[in-house]
């Protein structure tokens, strides 16, 4: 042993020395119970955002130009446009490197040093392409004008329109929606004293709503600059809409979640005022948010029932042989559905008998548009000839129109559109068949409505059309033989406003203006403008039947019953009962309609015109 082998000593010792350099080095690795990849994570988690810190990182944005993933130029905040149209007017200059919170505190000490009052509305108006944003526009215009208010309170200055931009305007299919995300605006200035009203314009759709990211931002740019108000305290901000009964609640959800995200700082007031959203109980909607809403047209319900109580009790109808075509695809047909079936459900509080129900197919403008193209290649329609009608060049009604509404399915087989003609044609021949003797229609669209028209006639010539919401395409010469005697429901006459013999507007009698709107529609906006803007007297809507002939709408009668009623305007809502103080309803009342005195001879007219 003594002698043993250097070769044996190497070996040993590498077996006993690893086991004790592997024990040596062990305690160097990290605890199991404190994993290191566990504790980065913990550190690496943001801090919950706080109404501060998103106010703040509003504050840190710029208009810089930026490109997005695809290196295309990406679409710029949505508060930069509204705040560069400002600063123009200013003179202040375009700079797209200054934040958010700088521009918007140069603004602010600009329009003080200058002593402009900057006051806010937002108005709610549809989208494009539907047609009645022209007449919403127009409406908001014409409704500033000093020369169209009778008295305002507070007084109003005299406003012209400064200028307009409205990025989804002009934008094609592709990129309107990600356009619409932007609010468009109005500027209006004013003088005695210095003031600028900024209109932000957010769009809306029957189905979807309003465009909620584009209301946000418009309530957030008005939040920091109402400090510019020179108006004792915080004014509420007016809100013009919502356009359809389907968008109440989008912006009910818009308004309570903008509240939460401003936590405990100061927020703002709103009123409500709509001119065309006729659902019953869209105040139920606003109410629990603590705003207040009104509307210038009256309520379906009430407008229903006092139409249907004088045709049954006045002119005789059997409303057992009436149908109602009808929508069912938008907020607006579907609570026209029930409130009507509720009704005749519950037979001892309905104020009429059953009627007959119609929904017809969706995608009703798909059809339409084919068969606008297959008349026109067959040249399928003469021109009417009407020797009562005033000779005037008539201009082509296009029904077919290539708008796709954003909130719309689309249609993926072009059998579709062969299977709802056939669906329309076998629901219609149900009214010759079942001896129906009047059918009305029901349709957010006036090209639908003028489309079922046609149809209807085509199927069953001998019945009586009747429809809501007027509007002065239907007495379009170049659609005369379907409408002339179509009987019109509605809050409006649509007669030339201004004449002491014509049905009275809000324009006083002694006036010298004359206005002709082109639709209920654009009526209600601009006395929604007018009421939000202190106009006053507000007048009432009241329930008229019109008949369509020899190129006009022609008033037959006004109903004073219900519709007449104060008590029955403030249960629904109606603006012209929300007087404030110091205006008496007498004054109201002298704005309401008549002719002069002679309403009881209306009535012999629809002899004369049908």
């Amino acid at each position: 042993m003594k002698k043993s082998s250097p070769f044996l000593l190497l070996v040993l010792g590498l077996l006993v020395g690893f086991p004790a350099a592997r024990l040596a080095t062990a305690p160097a690795a990290p605890p199991a119970a404190v994993p290191e990849p566990a504790a980065k994570a913990v550190a690496a988690s943001p801090p919950a955002e706080t109404p501060e810190t998103a106010q703040a990182a509003r504050d840190g944005e710029d208009c810089k130009p930026v490109a997005d993933a695809q290196g295309k130029p990406a679409s710029p905040h949505a508060w930069c446009e509204p705040v560069r149209q400002l600063r123009d007017f200013f003179g202040l200059r375009a700079e797209p490197a200054k934040t958010r919170g700088d521009s918007l505190r140069e603004l602010i000490a600009t329009a003080n040093a200058d002593d402009y009052d900057l006051r806010f509305m937002i108005a709610l108006v549809p989208a494009p392409p539907d047609p009645r944003l022209d007449q919403a526009l127009d409406a908001i215009q014409k409704g500033f004008a000093k020369s169209e208010e009778a008295r305002t309170e507070p007084p109003r200055p005299d406003y012209l329109i400064e200028r307009v931009s409205i990025p989804w305007a002009n934008a094609d299919a592709a990129q309107a929606r990600s356009a619409q995300g932007r609010p468009g605006i109005m500027l209006f200035r004013g003088s005695d004293p210095r003031s600028l009203e900024m209109v932000f314009l957010i769009a809306e759709t029957p189905k979807s709503g309003i465009q909620k990211g584009a209301f946000k931002s418009a309530l957030e740019l008005i939040a920091d600059l109402q400090e510019t108000s020179i108006e004792p305290g915080v004014p509420d901000v007016p809100i013009l809409g919502p356009s359809f009964s389907g968008s109440a609640e989008s912006v009910r959800l818009a308004l309570q979640s903008w509240r939460q995200e401003r936590g405990e700082r100061p927020g703002l007031t709103f009123k409500v005022a709509s001119g065309s959203a006729t659902a019953k109980g869209l105040e139920e909607t606003f109410s629990g948010l603590g705003v207040s809403f009104c509307r210038t047209v009256l309520p379906d319900d009430m407008l229903h029932d006092d139409a249907f109580a004088f045709l049954s009790g006045q002119m005789g109808w059997d409303l057992r042989r009436v149908a109602l075509l009808t929508e069912d695809d938008t907020a607006y047909g579907q609570k026209f559905l029930r409130t009507e079936k509720k009704e005749q459900d519950e037979e001892e509080a309905s104020a009429h008998q059953r009627i007959v129900l119609i929904p017809f197919p969706s995608h009703i403008s798909d059809l339409r548009n084919a068969v606008e193209v297959v008349e026109k290649a067959q040249a399928q329609k003469p021109a009417v000839e009407n020797p009562l009608q005033v000779d005037h060049p008539v201009l082509d009604l296009d029904l077919s129109g290539r708008e796709t509404a954003t909130d719309l399915v689309p249609t993926f087989s072009p059998l579709t559109t062969y299977s709802n003609d056939l669906a329309l044609s076998n629901l219609l021949g149900t009214i010759a068949r079942e001896g129906i003797r009047y059918v009305g229609i029901v349709a957010t669209d006036v090209k639908d409505k003028l489309f079922l028209a046609e149809e209807i006639r085509r199927l069953a010539p001998d019945v009586v059309l009747f429809t809501f919401d007027s509007n002065l395409l239907y007495a379009y010469p170049q659609v005369a033989a379907t409408t002339d005697g179509m009987l019109i429901f509605s809050s409006s006459p649509l007669f030339t406003q201004g004449a002491p013999w014509l049905p009275s507007s809000p324009e006083d009698r002694r006036g010298i203006f004359r206005r002709q709107f082109a639709g209920e529609f654009q009526q209600g906006v601009f006395e929604a403008v007018r009421y939000l803007l202190g106009a006053r007297p507000v007048p009432a809507p009241q329930t008229w039947i019109s008949a369509v002939g020899n190129g006009a709408l022609w008033p037959i009668a006004r109903l004073k019953d219900r519709s007449a009623s104060p008590a029955a305007l403030a249960e629904a809502s109606v603006c012209s009962a929300a007087l404030p103080s110091g205006v008496s309803e007498e004054a109201s009342e002298a704005v309401g309609s008549g002719f002069a005195g002679k309403d009881d001879l209306q009535i012999l007219l629809v002899v004369v015109i049908l």
